[in-house]
């Protein structure tokens, strides 16, 4: 995708810097959360459960700041965004482009709220998985 961006429209990630790693990695944390959360769930409900991975990512998309900045959000939306990693990710990508600055704020907002997640996911994957052990249901999944 770089090298497209680069071809086409004359974009080099690669002029950011390692200033942008940071950030990239947060995004990558929180899929990590949302695919422990999502294995959790079909690990305890079963298949049928397996609409909420895609059901997630369509949540997560309006108040993550992907294609415009946060603040043009309706107030309720903007709070929201507020607990999401994704928008503080994504917010700091764009004060490296406009700022050239090092987004900390938004960097330390990303990092504790995925931190958070990342536990709790993983909590919901541990328990998912001991009850999918003791009702012997994982041989049944995917059936």
């Amino acid at each position: 995708m770089s090298l497209l961006a680069a071809l086409c429209y004359t974009f080099n990630i690669l002029k950011l810097g390692l200033i942008i790693l940071p950030l990239v990695l947060n995004l990558v944390a929180l899929g990590w959360a949302i695919g422990l959360l999502t294995m959790g769930l079909i690990l305890r409900f079963g298949q049928e459960a397996e609409i909420l991975a895609w059901a997630l990512a369509f949540l997560f998309m309006p108040v993550s700041a992907v294609f415009y900045p946060v603040e043009v959000l309706p107030s309720l939306l903007r709070k929201i965004a507020l607990f999401v990693p994704s928008a503080h990710a994504f917010e700091g990508m764009r004060q490296v482009i406009i700022q050239k600055g090092m987004p900390v704020a938004h960097l330390l907002w990303a990092t504790g709220l995925n931190l958070v997640y990342l536990l709790v996911s993983g909590l919901v994957f541990y328990r998912a998985y001991k009850f999918a052990l003791e009702k012997g249901v994982i041989p049944k999944i995917g059936e």
